[in-house]
C-alpha cells in the first residue's frame, strides 16, 4: 500500500509482477430541480463520470419508500444519466455503475446513494355550500 498526499493505491503482487486493484469511485447522482407537481415531467438525473477502471456500465434503481430492500431495476435504463418522466409519487433513485479493467483484469461494482425526488399533489378542489335558502324570487337576494 503506498499513499501520496490524500490517494491511497492499493497494490497486489504476483510473483514478480506489480498490479493495481480495480476500485469503482466517483459514483455520485444529482438533480434540479428535486421537488416538482404531480403530473409534470421529473428531472433528468445526471451522474458523474466515474473513475478507477477502464470501461463502465450503468443501471439505475427506483423506490417508492427508500426502505432496505424496497429498490427495483429500471430495466431499460443504462446511460450514464436518467430522464425521470412524468411523476405521480415521491422516488427515490440509485446509480449502480459496473467497471472492467483491462490490466488487471476484473471488475467491481459501486451503487451511489439515494437521490429523492418529492412529487407535490395538487390541492384538493373545495366543496361549495349554501348556507340559506336555495330559491330565490325575482327582485329578491
Amino acid at each position: 500500500m503506498m499513499k501520496f498526499g490524500s490517494v491511497l493505491f492499493l497494490f497486489f503482487c504476483i510473483g514478480s509482477q506489480l498490479f493495481s486493484q480495480c476500485t469503482v469511485s466517483n459514483n455520485t447522482i444529482n438533480a434540479s430541480p428535486t421537488t416538482v407537481c404531480s403530473g409534470t415531467a421529473g428531472p433528468t438525473i445526471t451522474g458523474s463520470t466515474p473513475t478507477g477502471a477502464s470501461s463502465y456500465a450503468y443501471s439505475w434503481l427506483v423506490s417508492s419508500t427508500n426502505a432496505p430492500g424496497s429498490y427495483s431495476l429500471i430495466g431499460s435504463a443504462t446511460s450514464i444519466n436518467y430522464p425521470t418522466g412524468t411523476l405521480t409519487g415521491n422516488r427515490w433513485y440509485k446509480r449502480i455503475v459496473t467497471g472492467t479493467c483491462t490490466s488487471p483484469a476484473g471488475s467491481d461494482v459501486d451503487t451511489s446513494a439515494a437521490i429523492a425526488i418529492t412529487v407535490v399533489q395538487p390541492p384538493t378542489a373545495p366543496t361549495i355550500s349554501a348556507n340559506g335558502p336555495l330559491s330565490f324570487c325575482d327582485g329578491g337576494s
